[in-house]
């Protein structure tokens, strides 16, 4: 088969690079700001506009493919760096001005409001995280939504006064959720979904799945509704590849090299 010698990279930093920065544009800075211009702000048409021509010069065939030389891959993050940098700045502006003009007097003269926004054009309600600068007086928190219902949370850090929460929110597609930070106070938490951890077994589990990490690294899962167990997942496999970035070419000695072949260090991060 014909080889392209000395084309051995997909370059995937540029794939992905290039997937973020469509979605910055495409899902953040054009339809917020359209909501903005649909409330008397000017459209960013010309920043937008030039967003698209900058990813466009990387979008041809040999570029977004990777098989090109290293001073066009630098020219190409290049571009990306000012995509990023004119789409970041459009949206800031458009998300800060959504925001200022945002009731959040529910909060009250002790809570934090936190607007929170979703790109999608569905309903989503994921796990959301966010640094919030608690006011001094605060110890345990609460986050509510705009109906007062007190939503599931989780706190990961705490430095000093500032505080990452992971909580759970249910947002309107394409558009935005309020949440207040309110403290505790006597009021106890919902309970969360049970979730059990052992550190020792390496196990995880809850009412769906139960997880079991073994010692070369990959996850025996068992689905517990049908008693089903998916054993050794993730486990990594590699072979040779004499070929190219579009061909694969097998080499005259194989030696395949599998991830199981090594002890693996298990660590529960959170």
């Amino acid at each position: 088969m014909p080889l392209l010698h000395g084309t051995l990279s997909t370059r995937m930093p540029v794939k992905l690079r290039n997937d973020q920065l469509e979605k910055a544009v495409e899902k953040w800075a054009e339809p917020f700001g359209a909501f903005t211009w649909s409330r008397g702000d000017k459209y960013p048409a010309e920043e937008i506009e030039r967003c698209w021509k900058l990813l466009l010069q990387n979008d041809h065939h040999d570029d977004i493919c990777g098989c090109n030389s290293d001073n066009v891959d630098i020219d190409m993050h290049k571009r990306y760096d000012r995509v990023e940098k004119i789409s970041g700045a459009v949206v800031s502006d458009k998300l800060e001005r959504i925001a200022c003009n945002v009731d959040t007097g529910k909060a009250g003269d002790d809570g934090v409001a936190l607007v929170i926004f979703n790109p999608s054009n569905h309903e989503r309600n994921d796990v959301t995280h966010a640094v919030v600068e608690l006011p001094a007086k605060f110890d345990a928190v609460k986050v509510v939504d705009a109906a007062g219902k007190t939503l599931p949370l989780q706190v990961n850090s705490v430095r000093g006064k500032k505080v990452e929460l992971a909580f759970r929110a249910t947002l309107a597609p394409l558009g935005h959720t309020t949440v207040f930070v309110q403290p505790l106070g006597k009021s106890k938490l919902p309970a969360g979904p049970c979730l059990c951890v052992d550190e020792k077994k390496n196990t995880i589990e809850n009412k769906f799945l139960k997880v079991k990490i073994n010692a070369d690294g990959t996850a025996n899962v068992t689905h517990k509704k049908t008693g089903k167990t998916y054993r050794q997942c993730g486990k990594l496999v590699d072979g040779g590849d004499m070929g190219d970035v579009y061909d694969y070419s097998f080499p005259p000695v194989e030696k395949l090299v599998a991830s199981t072949d090594s002890k693996a260090e298990i660590t529960c991060v959170q």
